[in-house]
């Protein structure tokens, strides 16, 4: 049974974009025999996260995938957008994000990260490879949630404008969260 903490969190895989690199859908993908998306849904339920939806996308992925869709208000606004509107519709609660596009992403690294935020007072811990920081994979405290809107209301598109009046701690992750934005990626 899901302790209060953990039931305060909702695992949220972005499934919109184009997808223009990867010349496909990159969120419903085959990669050795599971969508893309689906792989990442997977890691998340692995980890332990029991609300998993998808934001973006159409009703398509969202049957294909089986889990709840969060739809998209803002059509072509970006990701950041996307993490605004899901807030809208879920309320206050903390989210562990993640792109559809993670053909190696595990639970005990989504599990390092959602840990990373839960001990630290920052309003995002983000995972990061190689000390880069991997947007917008992370733990986004609800307690960022007025400081991210007001951003993105204020006509903030990029994570990086978005969380520059956020503390930010970022989680080295490796390999695990590299992205697969075209099909030589992938490969």
């Amino acid at each position: 049974m899901a302790t209060a903490d953990e039931q305060l969190v909702v695992g949220l895989v972005l499934v919109g974009g184009r997808s223009r690199r990867m010349g496909t859908d990159k969120a419903l993908l085959d990669h050795e025999g599971r969508p893309l998306a689906a792989r990442v849904l997977d890691a998340l339920a692995e980890a332990g996260i029991a609300d998993r939806r998808i934001a973006g996308g159409s009703h398509t992925h969202a049957a294909r995938l089986g889990v709840p869709q969060i739809n998209d208000l803002h059509p072509g606004a970006g990701p950041v957008r996307a993490i605004v509107d899901a807030w809208s519709e879920i309320g206050d609660r903390d989210l562990l994000i993640t792109p559809c596009d993670l053909p190696w992403i595990d639970a005990e690294t989504l599990t390092r990260v959602l840990e990373a935020g839960r001990v630290t007072t920052a309003g995002v811990a983000l995972a990061s490879m190689d000390g880069r920081a991997q947007y917008p994979l992370g733990w986004w405290s609800r307690t960022a949630r007025p400081a991210v809107s007001a951003a993105v209301e204020s006509g903030s598109e990029s994570f990086g404008a978005t969380l520059a009046g956020i503390e930010v701690v970022t989680v080295e992750c490796g390999a695990a969260v590299r992205d697969a934005d075209t099909p030589d990626a992938i490969r």
